[in-house]
């Protein structure tokens, strides 16, 4: 449906999924509409545009990609 809301969430250790939500905020997508807890978050956007959507997954994929993990 074109008016649905897509949602995702995101369960880390430690606090890697805030870490990833804030990257994404600081680097693709400063209205980013996602929160939550340190190891527990999520995000949501509106509509079903196929490019932004794809997009919306490849700057979470990217933020995973370029935040610190350690032990």
């Amino acid at each position: 449906y074109k008016s649905s809301r897509y949602r995702m969430s995101i369960h880390t250790n430690k606090d890697y999924a805030e870490q990833i939500i804030t990257y994404n905020r600081e680097h693709y997508n400063a209205n980013l509409v996602a929160g939550g807890h340190p190891n527990r978050s999520g995000g949501s956007m509106q509509g079903f545009d196929s490019g932004s959507c794809a997009e919306w997954v490849k700057n979470f994929i990217l933020s995973s990609e370029n935040i610190s993990y350690t032990n």
